[in-house]
């Protein structure tokens, strides 16, 4: 289980181009269990918050990630990561390439 309270950007740092095989290991590493899911361009999702955090990893594409509660916005690329802990408010909209994604749902401590 992860402990966190504020959501967290990780941008890629791998030395190796990030693939769906690379970031599932990597997640299943961290004993989660990744689901994958493509975004058509320009696609939004509403705001929405979770009672579990979620973790979200850009395989291809882009996505911006508008987090209104912290007045933060994002554009995750290739590679990285967001974690969204459960009870934060979050919206999604992919990027005019579309995105393919990662995701994984772990519960909060």
């Amino acid at each position: 289980m992860i402990k966190i309270t504020s959501a967290e950007v990780t941008r890629w740092q791998g030395s190796q181009h990030p693939t769906t095989s690379l970031i599932t290991r990597m997640m299943e590493k961290e004993g989660m269990r990744a689901y994958a899911w493509n975004g058509t361009p320009n696609k939004q999702f509403p705001t929405t918050s979770n009672n579990f955090h979620r973790i979200l990893y850009i395989v291809s594409g882009s996505v911006e990630v508008n987090l209104p509660d912290e007045n933060h916005r994002y554009t995750l690329k290739t590679g990285d990561r967001l974690i969204a802990p459960a009870g934060i408010r979050y919206s999604l909209i992919v990027g005019p390439q579309g995105a393919e994604c990662l995701e994984a749902a772990v519960k909060r401590i």
